[in-house]
C-alpha cells in the first residue's frame, strides 16, 4: 500500500486536501474521482524504493531550502493559509524533484494534525536544528512569516559566505591541477622520446633526466595504482578521525589556535555564532536556549564548548558580556558590542552588527590570501614545468657533444 497526498475541488468550489492509501495511483484516482468532480493534485508519498532509487537519487541543497523559506515566509505574510501555500509550492517546476517530495511529505503531516515544526523535523537531513527552533518559535509566538524571512536572510548570508570561501579555494586547485597534467604529458610525450635516442647513440641519460625517466616508469608500473589506492586510504582515514570526536576536538582546536590562518577562523567562528545567536534572539527563542542552538551548529568543538560554558555562566546569574570576557577566543569587541547592545535594549541589532563587521573582515582576509597565493602557485608551477624542461633538455645538450 502506497500513501498519497491529494487536493481536490468539490460541487462548491471548495479545496480539500487529504492523505489516502491505496495500492496504485490509478485506484486512488478512481476513488476521488467517484466522491470528487475535480481531482486537481495526486501525490505519493511513500513508496518502495528500488536500488536504481538509491543510485540516482538527489539531494536538498541549500539553494532548495532558501527557495522554500522565502516562498512560504512571503506567502504566509501574504495572508494566504499553510495548505494553500503549499498547493502553490508544489505546482509543477516550482521545485526540484527533491525537494518536491520532502514538501509533499511536509504537508500530509501537517493535515495530519501535526505542527509545521514537527512536520520538518521528520527530514533532519533537510532542516537542521537551528531551522526547527526558529520555526518552533515562531508558531509559539504567532509570528511565523517574520521568524521565515529572518531565516531566509540568515541562510543567505551564511551560503554566501561559504560561495566566497570555495572561491577564494578555486585558483589555487585550477592552478595546482592544471601544472599536474601539463608535467604528466610531457613527462609521458617527451620522455620515452630523449631515451630512445640515448639508447641509439649508445649514451647515458644525465642523472636528472635518468630520475625523471625512472619515476615515469615506477608511476606506469604499480606506482599510480599505490598512488590511488594510498590517496583514497588517506582520505577515508581522515573522514572517519574527522568524526571521532577526540580527533575532531584536536584538529578544531589546532585550527584556532595554530597556524597563520588562526586568526581568519577565528574571526570566521564569531561572525558565524553571532550571526546565528541574532538569528534566534531576535525570532523570540529564549536567550539560554539560542546559545545552546549556537554552540551546536558553531562548527568548531572549541566554540561549542565556549558558548556552552556562556550559557551555564548566564545560568549561573552572569551577564551575556561579562561571560563573553572570560573568554580568550572571544575577540574583546565582539564582547564590547554584546556589552552595549545589552546596556541598549538592541541585543539583536547590535549581534547582527558584529557579525556583518567579521564577516566583512573574513572576506578581506580571504581576498588576502588569494592575491598572496596567486604568485606562489604561480612560481611552483613555473618551477616544476622548467625542472621538466630542463631534464628533457639537457639530454638534448649532452648528446650534441657526444656526439661532436
Amino acid at each position: 500500500m502506497a500513501q498519497f497526498l491529494y487536493s481536490v475541488r468539490d460541487h462548491d468550489g471548495e479545496l480539500h486536501t487529504g492523505t489516502l492509501e491505496a495500492r496504485e495511483r490509478p485506484q486512488a484516482l478512481a476513488w476521488l474521482a467517484e466522491r470528487y468532480p475535480l481531482v486537481v493534485r495526486l501525490e505519493i508519498i511513500r513508496h518502495k524504493r528500488s536500488f536504481w532509487h538509491f543510485l540516482t537519487r538527489q539531494s536538498v541543497n541549500s539553494q532548495d531550502l532558501l527557495a522554500f523559506t522565502h516562498q512560504l515566509g512571503a506567502m504566509l505574510q501574504a495572508g494566504l493559509s499553510f495548505l494553500a501555500a503549499m498547493d502553490i509550492l508544489l505546482r509543477d517546476r516550482v521545485h526540484r524533484p527533491p525537494m518536491r517530495q520532502v514538501l509533499v511529505r511536509v504537508a500530509a503531516a501537517v493535515h495530519e494534525g501535526k505542527s509545521l515544526s514537527q512536520a520538518l523535523g521528520e527530514h533532519p537531513r533537510v532542516f537542521s536544528p537551528l531551522y526547527l527552533a526558529m520555526v518552533e518559535a515562531g508558531e509559539a509566538s504567532a509570528n511565523l512569516p517574520c521568524v521565515l524571512r529572518r531565516l531566509a536572510a540568515y541562510i543567505e548570508r551564511v551560503n554566501r559566505m561559504q560561495m566566497e570561501i570555495a572561491g577564494a579555494l578555486t585558483y589555487p586547485a585550477v592552478v595546482l591541477t592544471v601544472g599536474a597534467f601539463l608535467s604528466m604529458a610531457m613527462v609521458v610525450y617527451g620522455a620515452p622520446i630523449v631515451e630512445d635516442m640515448y639508447k641509439a647513440a649508445g649514451a647515458r641519460l644525465p642523472w636528472l633526466s635518468q630520475m625523471v625517466l625512472d619515476s615515469l616508469r615506477f608511476l606506469a608500473g604499480s606506482g599510480l595504482i599505490l598512488c590511488a589506492l594510498g590517496t583514497a586510504t588517506g582520505l577515508a582515514l581522515l573522514r572517519n578521525s574527522r568524526r571521532a570526536r577526540w580527533t575532531r576536538a584536536w584538529i578544531d582546536k589546532l585550527l584556532v589556535n595554530v597556524g597563520p590562518t588562526q586568526t581568519m577562523v577565528q574571526e570566521a567562528m564569531v561572525a558565524r555564532c553571532a550571526r546565528t545567536l541574532s538569528t534566534l534572539y531576535s525570532s523570540a527563542v529564549p536567550l539560554l536556549r539560542s546559545l545552546e542552538m549556537t554552540a551546536a551548529v558553531s562548527g568548531n568543538r572549541e566554540y561549542e564548548k565556549l558558548f556552552l560554558r556562556v550559557r551555564d555562566s548566564m545560568a549561573a546569574g552572569l551577564n551575556l558580556s561579562d561571560a563573553l570576557m572570560a573568554e580568550p577566543l572571544m575577540p574583546s569587541m565582539a564582547a564590547g558590542m554584546v556589552a552595549a547592545g545589552e546596556a541598549s535594549g538592541s541585543l539583536s541589532e547590535l549581534l547582527d552588527s558584529t557579525a556583518g563587521y567579521y564577516e566583512t573582515r573574513v572576506e578581506i582576509g580571504l581576498q588576502t590570501l588569494t592575491r598572496l597565493l596567486e604568485p606562489i602557485m604561480v612560481v611552483a608551477v613555473g618551477g616544476l614545468v622548467g625542472l621538466l624542461i630542463i631534464a628533457l633538455g639537457l639530454p638534448f645538450l649532452n648528446l650534441v657533444s657526444t656526439l661532436c
